[in-house]
């Protein structure tokens, strides 16, 4: 484990990143399939979740890579430099879902057991914030936002012609 990639056959490296690929995918599947299931409500993008599942695959196998390697690792951040990503995430969820299987896929990559960890901790501790609702706004709350939506949506309406569909899509929205 502690061999630069570069010293080790290369049938033994192409063993580990295979082990690292496989173990990644399988350890991210349950966690995008968390990511689904606490966001059937308000709805998911299909290519958030195909990202939870490829992109710890990826990392993982860049992991065996730059292992130990200075050199490697200066490589791989000078060319991430340059990428530059021009997807926005419309949730700060996606987001943390999005380092959670970075995490995941680097783990598999160095360490296999703390990358079981990391997904079997996180699924439980998501699932259970999920499952208690926590942090929700309290119902009194929610009821003087839900006349402010209204206010507003009377407000518009007063001053457009639609009134009807802007009324419908506010309260669809607000029920979401």
């Amino acid at each position: 484990a502690s061999a630069e990639t570069g010293a080790l056959p290369p049938g033994l490296v192409t063993l580990l990143v295979a082990v690292s690929c496989v173990a990644a995918f399988l350890l991210a599947l349950p966690v995008a399939w968390v990511y689904m299931f606490t966001r059937q409500k308000k709805g998911y993008s299909q290519t958030v979740v195909h990202t939870l599942v490829l992109l710890p695959v990826v990392v993982a196998a860049v992991a065996v890579l730059v292992r130990n390697s200075i050199a490697l690792a200066f490589s791989l951040a000078g060319i991430l430099a340059a990428v530059r990503f021009r997807t926005s995430l419309d949730n700060s969820k996606d987001a943390v879902y999005i380092f959670v299987v970075s995490a995941l896929g680097l783990a598999c990559g160095v360490q296999l057991e703390v990358a079981l960890v990391l997904s079997l901790l996180y699924i439980a501790i998501a699932l259970g914030l999920w499952q208690t609702d926590f942090a929700r706004t309290p119902p009194a709350l929610e009821g003087r936002r839900a006349e402010q939506h209204m206010k507003r949506a009377v407000a518009i309406a007063n001053r457009t012609s639609q009134f009807v569909a802007r009324l419908d899509r506010e309260i669809l929205e607000t029920m979401a």
